[in-house]
């Protein structure tokens, strides 16, 4: 299996190498859709057969499930929902090379250079005390502390990138018509100052018979949900499982 993500690993054949440490069988997905199978599982998915795990940390990222199977694509690499243009103009260089990726407008990392520019540039802001002065220092839970706070320029940066986030997300409701987005990774520590935000965009701009009933909600494990997870995708592959036919297995 190839690899390409943010680490700019390419041609690395995991599989290989990890077989050649651990003499089990090897079962590997992108973390993203592997959590989408937890939640299918044994979180939201209980409700809803269609539903769309959006990972927002460093990157940006989505799981998709559609009828109670995850899309693949034809590599296997479905689900670069960070990798969307939502701003053609914008000067933003995102890591894969083009200008404008929702990634680079949204993303944990995408807040904190914003943020950081703005204080370089000499804003003024409860940043620059956060940060010791030093704006390179400036992390994404730092500006939306702060902008929970009513730091105007924090409130200013986070703002602008959940409203890009949630300008993708109403893109993937009208798309793919799901029952239910769940949002996870460290972006979604913000609580309702992300969803609310989210929230309110969706119904701004998905259609409205498309968007009505779509539940919008946190990831349901937190810090498990990987793990939980990987307990689904060993299940749906070597016990042939599928959704109607789950173990019911109660997170620790």
């Amino acid at each position: 299996m190839e690899i390409q993500a943010s680490f700019h690993w390419h041609k690395a054949d995991m599989i290989e190498a990890l077989t050649q440490i651990y003499k089990v069988p090897i079962i590997l997905d992108n973390v993203t859709r592997v959590i989408a199978l937890g939640e299918m599982w044994y979180g939201l998915g209980k409700q809803a057969k269609n539903l769309i795990f959006v990972n927002v940390g460093y990157g940006i990222r989505a799981g998709i499930i559609i009828d109670g199977k995850p899309v693949l694509g034809h590599l296997g690499l479905a689900g670069e929902f960070g990798h969307i243009t939502v701003d053609k103009d914008s000067c933003v260089l995102c890591e894969c090379g083009n200008y404008g990726c929702l990634e680079a407008l949204s993303s944990g990392n995408a807040i904190a250079k914003a943020a950081q520019a703005r204080l370089a540039e000499g804003g003024a802001s409860a940043l620059r005390e956060a940060c010791g002065g030093h704006p390179g220092n400036v992390r994404a839970k730092m500006v939306a502390d702060l902008a929970k706070e009513g730091d105007p320029l924090s409130s200013e940066v986070f703002d602008t990138a959940v409203e890009y986030l949630g300008i993708g997300i109403a893109g993937l409701i009208n798309l793919f018509s799901p029952e239910a987005v769940v949002i996870g990774g460290g972006v979604a520590q913000a609580g309702p100052l992300l969803f609310n935000r989210i929230r309110k965009t969706v119904m701004d701009r998905a259609l409205g018979m498309i968007r009505s009933g779509v539940m919008i909600e946190p990831a349901s494990f937190g810090a498990k949900a990987a793990v939980m997870g990987a307990v689904s995708l060993i299940l749906s592959s070597v016990m042939n499982l599928n959704h109607d036919d789950r173990i019911h297995i109660q997170p620790g």
